[in-house]
This record gives C-alpha cells, sequence and structure tokens, in this order.
C-alpha cells in the first residue's frame, strides 16, 4: 500500500490546484502555457504510477487519463473554470511521457550497472 503514496498525494495535489477559482490564477507568460502546466504535472503522476505499478504502460496511462477526465469534469464546478478536451489531451500525453520516462531511466540505470567483462 506505501507504494501508492506518492502518486495518491501527487493526485490530490492536481485537485487541489484544479480548485482554484479561475480570477484567482496568474496570467499566463505566453500562449499554450496552460497546456505545459498540464503535461508536467501529469509527466509526474504517470512516472509516480508507472513505480507504482511497475511500469505497466497502458494501465498507468488510462488511470491518469480517467483521473484528467475526472479532474475536468470537477473544473465545471469551479468559479471561472471550464472542461477542456485540449486539457485533457495534454494530462494523457503527460501520462505517456511519464512512463516513458521511468522506462528511459530504468533502461539508463540497467546498462550503467551492468559489469564490464574482459
Amino acid at each position: 500500500m506505501r507504494k501508492y503514496f506518492f502518486p495518491i498525494v501527487w493526485m490530490a495535489f492536481i485537485f487541489i490546484l484544479s480548485s482554484i477559482p479561475g480570477r484567482a490564477l496568474p496570467e499566463t507568460p505566453f500562449f499554450g502555457f496552460d497546456k505545459l502546466v498540464h503535461v508536467c504535472l501529469y509527466v509526474v503522476l504517470g512516472f509516480l504510477w508507472a513505480r507504482a505499478l511497475g511500469c505497466r504502460f497502458i494501465l498507468v496511462v488510462v488511470i491518469c487519463a480517467v483521473f484528467g477526465l475526472s479532474d475536468e469534469t470537477h473544473q465545471l464546478f469551479v468559479p471561472n473554470r471550464e472542461f477542456s478536451l485540449l486539457d485533457l489531451s495534454a494530462d494523457i500525453v503527460g501520462a505517456f511521457l511519464g512512463v516513458l520516462c521511468l522506462l528511459l531511466l530504468n533502461k539508463y540505470l540497467s546498462d550503467r550497472l551492468k559489469p564490464i567483462v574482459i
């Protein structure tokens, strides 16, 4: 059960961020910045779930996509926030990249830790 602690805490963090009313959010520094934020948040979430579930690619992306869908739905009830399919797409891309990061990190570490045969 402890292996689920960090992804669940990160999901709570995302939920808290999405509970902030739209007018209380700072202005974005450039066009598409909010999509970049979604991708970054879900890279971390995908990485954490992949670590907890043993890199089960499809399962992790589905978990993150369902959470992203519930988060976007939740924003319908937050003042000055809205449901966005583009945000949900950014969430899914981020989750995909998070799992990919863990797979690449595992590959890199396994290659680095192999003994040298002489």
